[in-house]
């Protein structure tokens, strides 16, 4: 019993030396740079299939931008609206152009890949079976887009009840408190843990055992929301960086976000080695009595 508890009081620093020994804060700037250029790719996709079975629909591309700012907090109107612009006029893209866009939507699943194979030192490598993880999890982040785009309207649905801003019934109007269930936040953090534990579990070349990945995915989704808090805290009351960056302040806030975002995970991913390397079965035999 001591000696577990003395393995899990030295877990932070062999975790965090772990973290600096692999590099990963130049892990990290890779994924960010990677995920720029996705970033276009993938709501250019999300907006296509929203606009293949809603079409025109103002609504539903006012809950996308809600949906998408859950993640990306300081994503513009005017990306969103160029895109959309796109979506609505496919030859501009032309044939090439459309081709090669698709094919750079999975740069980022393949930088993270990379990162966690340097992490969990890969074993033998399938280039089929990572595109298809990739695919796999460029759906799972669509659908939990769309997911997040529901709870939105829901939550918004429910400010129009009467009792105040998200109140459920009478009980807001009677008691003065608004008793609203505010939903988006704990969905978008359920559908974190739950891409962060599948993104550990499957996209290195390792079997990784599911209870370990979901402690690295809880680990990164929490360290996420509270960077998140921070993040807007000192961007709405310490600092402001639009002014220093002009018209690319939007890029640099995006930029800037994705790397915490992409540290959170990784140490959530250093937390599942360290659970592995330590884990019960590892411990040397007893020596005979």
């Amino acid at each position: 019993m001591a000696r577990t508890a003395r393995r899990w009081l030295s877990a932070p620093r062999q975790v965090l030396l772990s973290f600096r020994e692999h590099e990963c804060f130049f892990m990290a700037a890779g994924i960010s740079f990677y995920f720029m250029l996705s970033l276009v790719p993938m709501l250019f996709i999300l907006l296509a299939i929203l606009g293949f079975f809603l079409r025109g629909s103002v609504t539903v591309q006012e809950g996308l931008r809600e949906a998408v700012r859950e993640y990306i907090p300081f994503l513009t109107d005017e990306l969103l609206r160029n895109i959309e612009h796109v979506v609505e006029r496919p030859t501009l893209l032309g044939w090439i152009g459309g081709i090669a866009l698709l094919l750079s939507a999975d740069l980022v699943f393949m930088a993270v890949q990379s990162s966690l194979d340097k992490i969990f030192a890969p074993g033998k490598s399938s280039f089929l079976r990572s595109k298809v993880i990739s695919v796999l999890l460029a759906v799972l982040v669509c659908c939990g887009v769309i997911v997040t785009i529901f709870v939105n309207a829901v939550d918004q649905s429910l400010e129009g009840v009467q009792g105040g801003p998200g109140a459920l019934s009478g009980i807001g109007a009677l008691t003065g408190v608004s008793v609203g269930l505010h939903l988006s936040p704990w969905i978008v953090a359920a559908l974190l843990v739950a891409w962060f534990t599948l993104a550990v579990k499957l996209l290195p070349h390792k079997v990784i055992p599911l209870r370990y990945a979901c402690a690295g995915g809880l680990l990164g989704a929490l360290l996420w929301v509270a960077g998140r808090t921070y993040y807007i805290w000192y961007l709405e009351n310490v600092s402001r960086l639009g002014p220093l960056f002009g018209s690319l302040g939007a890029v640099v806030l995006t930029l800037i976000w994705v790397y915490v975002s992409s540290l959170a995970f990784l140490l959530g991913a250093e937390l599942t080695r360290w659970l592995m390397l330590t884990a019960p079965q590892n411990d040397p035999p007893p020596p005979p009595s």
